[in-house]
């Protein structure tokens, strides 16, 4: 009886463990585990614009531009030149906004970003700069 027991206990504590890091397809990821935000974020986006700054309402729209999450990696291509190949730094800490979670740190000599990520809405990643008069950023998966 007790091993029947165990068995079943192990099995439900497998079965709990297994969903925490299921991705989320529509909803925030700011409030979740990194398991989740990262299997949420992984695959190639294209991003179609950038909302924000200072003036809260600048808006920039890309044509050809696209990011690929792969584990802890990220390669950001603008018409088809490499802007950003680099490892990503997750760092748990206190956003802009004074929400503790997880931001995305990467970039190279020309270029560093802190990204927050919002959530998934209607089948579009959104992602914020980590700082004052930030820029939304808009993905659709590819």
């Amino acid at each position: 009886m007790k091993i029947i027991l165990s068995l079943f206990l192990a099995i439900v504590l497998f079965t709990i463990g297994c969903k925490k890091d299921k991705p989320v397809k529509n909803g925030t990821l700011y409030d979740k585990p990194l398991g989740v935000i990262k299997h949420s974020i992984q695959g190639h986006w294209q991003l179609h614009y950038m909302y924000g700054g200072y003036s809260g309402s600048f808006r920039e729209d890309f044509n050809n531009s696209f990011i690929t999450f792969n584990g802890d990696h990220i390669l950001w291509t603008v018409n088809d030149t490499v802007w950003v190949n680099s490892n990503i730094d997750w760092v748990y800490d206190i956003s802009i906004s004074s929400q503790k979670t997880y931001l995305m740190q990467f970039g190279n000599a020309q270029n560093s970003f802190d990204w927050l990520v919002d959530g998934i809405y209607n089948d579009t990643l959104v992602l914020y700069d980590n700082f004052t008069d930030s820029y939304s950023y808009h993905l659709t998966k590819k």
